[in-house]
């Protein structure tokens, strides 16, 4: 018995070292690296956490299919309201908070009138379409329709939990933490 369980957990490390080193995990393991290396980052479980400037933000790098992802969060004062948009050519909208869906603040639905803010350009979801229109005011449909204008390929999207505000991106601006991070600060610098 002890040789079997010797030998699964040899078969489970090999398993593992292939993974990071060449399988699928490869190049999330190499984009946490280039974050990682990121002055005063670190890890903080499946986050990285790091200052942009004085804001703290976690960064979650990821890969969807043959696409790299990432996202970008950081802290806002604690409200009910929760909201995510995200452009209407995906399918996947974004999760809601640093944790994903199963973690996030209260049930959203569709949100049409915040969807005309934004010319139809972007699907909205809202746990209060009203109290989000009042918190998504021009300044910040401004600065979401100016990261959609910077990264009009990388950019996936933007959540609200209640807690943390997520900037969302695909593709090869994943690679690029000076750009993604000046993206995501658009948006973020219009609700902090």
């Amino acid at each position: 018995m002890a040789y079997i369980t010797g030998a699964l957990a040899i078969a489970t490390g090999a398993g593992w070292l292939w993974y990071i080193t060449k399988g699928p995990g490869a190049i999330v393991h190499a984009l946490r690296r280039l974050w990682l290396d990121l002055p005063g980052a670190a890890p903080a479980g499946e986050l990285i956490a790091v200052h942009h400037g004085t804001q703290p933000i976690w960064v979650r790098c990821g890969r969807r299919s043959d696409e790299l992802t990432l996202s970008i969060h950081t802290p806002l004062p604690t409200s009910a309201i929760a909201f995510r948009l995200w452009p209407k050519t995906l399918d996947v909208p974004p999760p809601l908070g640093p944790f994903g869906q199963a973690h996030g603040g209260p049930p959203v639905e569709r949100a049409v009138l915040l969807e005309m803010r934004f010319a139809n350009t972007l699907n909205v979801e809202s746990s209060d379409e009203a109290a989000a229109d009042r918190l998504i005011s021009e300044e910040v449909a401004l600065g979401v329709l100016k990261a959609l204008d910077r990264a009009p390929r990388g950019f996936a999207g933007v959540s609200y939990d209640g807690q943390n505000l997520g900037v969302y991106f695909k593709g090869p601006i994943a690679t690029d933490p000076d750009q993604a991070t000046a993206v995501a600060r658009l948006v973020w610098s219009t609700l902090t």
